[in-house]
C-alpha cells in the first residue's frame, strides 16, 4: 500500500513493514503509481526480495513524481537509480539500498 511521502507498507513474510520514501520535490503525481507498480513487478520477476522490490518501487514512484506529465515524460530508470545512489537511508534500509544497487550493477537493462 502506497502511503505518499512516507513510502509504502508491504507484507514481508506476514510482517507489515514500512518502506521509506525518497525525498524529491514532487511536481506531478501523474504516472507515479504506474512507475511504482512497474518497478515493483520488474524487481520481483527478477527474483529480488519483497523489500528490495518495494524500496526500488518507492524510488521509481518518487522519480516519476518529480517530473511533470506521464507517458514519455515519466522519469526513466536513471531517475530511480539516481535516488538509490544518492540518498542514504536509516538502519536496515541502508543495507537493502546497497543490495539493490549491487543487483542493478549485475543486471543490464534495469
Amino acid at each position: 500500500m502506497k502511503i505518499g511521502q512516507l513510502g509504502c507498507l508491504i507484507s514481508d513474510g506476514g510482517i507489515l513493514r514500512e518502506v521509506p520514501s525518497f525525498a524529491v520535490r514532487a511536481v506531478d503525481s501523474t504516472g507515479a503509481g504506474d512507475a511504482f507498480t512497474a518497478a515493483f513487478l520488474q524487481a520481483r520477476m527478477r527474483g529480488w526480495s519483497t523489500l528490495e522490490a518495494a524500496l526500488t518501487a518507492n524510488a521509481a514512484g518518487a522519480a516519476a513524481a518529480s517530473r511533470v506529465g506521464a507517458g514519455t515524460m515519466l522519469s526513466d530508470v536513471a531517475g530511480a537509480l539516481k535516488l538509490l545512489r544518492t540518498q542514504r537511508l536509516k538502519g536496515t534500509w541502508e543495507e537493502i539500498r546497497l543490495q539493490v544497487l549491487s543487483r542493478v550493477q549485475r543486471v543490464r537493462g534495469f
